[in-house]
């Protein structure tokens, strides 16, 4: 076991504010343990925002499957965000194999005025336009605002968010597929 790895197009991990970044490389990760692959950033904490920045990559986090019940969080921008996720665009294809899978986050607390275009897949339990799993840190979760336009699939499968709650203002146009699905969440 490798313990928990962080990785990102930009930064594996950070405990500050980022901005204005934006990546076009692949980022394609095989891992033995949890955790965090995003787009721009692995897991981001302890700071202000993660906003303005873009992802046209293509995400992948592929868990084996002997650590299948630790998960991973994979993320076009963000593969866990403990801090408000604002204006992100993602329009890279995301996908998880064992790990929960989102157009914008993995898994997050807060995401605002966000979208995404890119096709989510993912064959562990949650999968989402915007973000995987949505998660109590500090305020309640929500996510406000966004856009999804891409194709998501997993087994439970939201255009918005495959699990959570708390969603306003926001808009799915892409398909929906999966064991248990819902057009928003």
């Amino acid at each position: 076991s490798w313990g928990e790895v962080y990785v990102g197009g930009i930064v594996g991990s950070m405990l500050g504010n980022i901005e204005d970044c934006s990546n076009a490389g692949n980022v394609d990760v095989l891992f033995n343990d949890t955790r965090y692959v995003g787009g721009i950033v692995g897991s981001v904490y302890s700071a202000d925002s993660l906003k303005n920045c873009s992802n046209t990559g293509n995400v992948a986090a592929r868990v084996s499957k002997s650590s299948a019940g630790n998960a991973g969080y994979v993320g076009g921008i963000a593969g866990n965000a403990s801090i408000p996720v604002a204006r992100c665009v993602n329009t890279g294809t995301v996908l998880g194999q064992n790990a929960k899978a989102g157009g914008v986050t993995g898994v997050a607390s807060h995401v605002f005025l966000c979208e995404n275009s890119g096709d989510v897949s993912s064959d562990c339990r949650a999968a989402g336009g915007i973000s995987g799993e949505l998660f109590y840190h500090g305020d309640s979760p929500i996510i406000r605002g966004c856009l999804n336009k891409g194709s998501v699939d997993g087994a439970y499968a939201g255009g918005i968010v495959g699990e959570g709650i708390s969603v306003l203002y926001s808009v799915n146009e892409g398909e929906v597929k999966g064991k248990c699905v819902g057009g928003i969440a």
